[in-house]
């Protein structure tokens, strides 16, 4: 039964630690590596198309990419991208189920088989 206590203040630590990077990595849905965001910008007047009416109004839109790790709540895929809140707390919480059920069937196993008790009157 100690064990067990201490498997879950493991668990509990490993839950508040993944969570945690979660919140500081960008509080992202997947796990990222690269993040690709999309700007409005103010369009340039010198730019040679500005004239044209190619950007429909005063603002164009720019497609910036950067390498950046963001943690995600569920993994994106295969390789790199499996790493994930979920893939890091989910295994400990697992085979702390898995210990509290087998603790479980020994107790049941070492009680001893007790006829029932009927009151003779």
């Amino acid at each position: 039964m100690r064990n067990l206590k201490s498997i879950w203040v493991v668990c509990l630590a490993v839950s508040v630690a993944a969570i945690t990077a979660w919140s500081a990595t960008g509080r992202d849905w997947y796990t990222k590596f690269q993040v690709v965001e999309v700007r409005e910008m103010a369009v340039d007047p010198d730019d040679p198309f500005a004239g044209t009416g190619l950007y429909d109004g005063t603002t164009k839109t720019e497609v910036e990419s950067r390498d950046e790790f963001r943690l995600g709540l569920l993994p994106a895929g295969g390789g790199k991208y499996l790493i994930s809140v979920s893939t890091i707390v989910l295994p400990p919480w697992a085979a702390l189920v898995a210990l509290w059920l087998l603790g479980l069937r020994r107790r049941q196993s070492r009680m001893p088989n007790q006829p029932s008790r009927r009151m003779n009157r």
